[in-house]
């Protein structure tokens, strides 16, 4: 046998087909193996990351809601303060009004010329929607007040 018999060189050819093969099967095994490896860790990664977004939403979701349970619990609170107020100027209103018809009525058994003068039942007219007016600006004041506290305490800044 020497070397220029084409059955060595068939022979050493299918040698080196062979350990070419059985080197890229093993290459391949390997990279499929390290690739799968590097996709379970990427996997992983965005996993930890979704769980950590969502635990942050939802600690600032804990965060608002606890605001805004604050801010109505406030407004309702004011709210009450308010009608209570509003309950006792209206008292005070009856008790005026009453000292004023009395007054008047008095008033008018001593000069009778000042008796059903229209520009009395005027006034007190005027007077009526005044404070209805003052009581109504009183309440808007006091809802502008508690909506602005709602807006600076829910509308936190990133």
């Amino acid at each position: 046998m020497s070397l220029l018999d084409p059955r060595v060189w068939i022979a050493a050819l299918l040698a080196a087909m062979a350990v070419f093969g059985a080197g890229y099967w093993k290459g391949d095994t390997a990279g499929k193996i390290k690739v799968r490896a590097e996709w379970a860790i990427e996997k992983q990664a965005h996993a930890e990351a979704v769980a950590a977004a969502s635990e942050a939403a939802r600690a600032k979701e804990q965060i608002l809601t606890a605001a805004n349970t604050k801010v109505t619990n406030d407004y309702n609170a004011q709210k009450k303060l308010r009608a209570a107020d509003a309950v006792a100027v209206n008292g005070k209103l009856r008790d005026l009004q009453a000292a004023l018809d009395s007054a008047a009525g008095t008033h008018a058994a001593a000069e009778p010329g000042d008796y059903g003068d229209p520009r009395s039942n005027i006034i007190a007219g005027c007077a009526n929607t005044v404070v209805i007016l003052d009581e109504a600006t009183k309440r808007m004041a006091g809802q502008t007040t508690a909506l602005q506290r709602y807006i600076s305490e829910v509308c936190i800044a990133p």
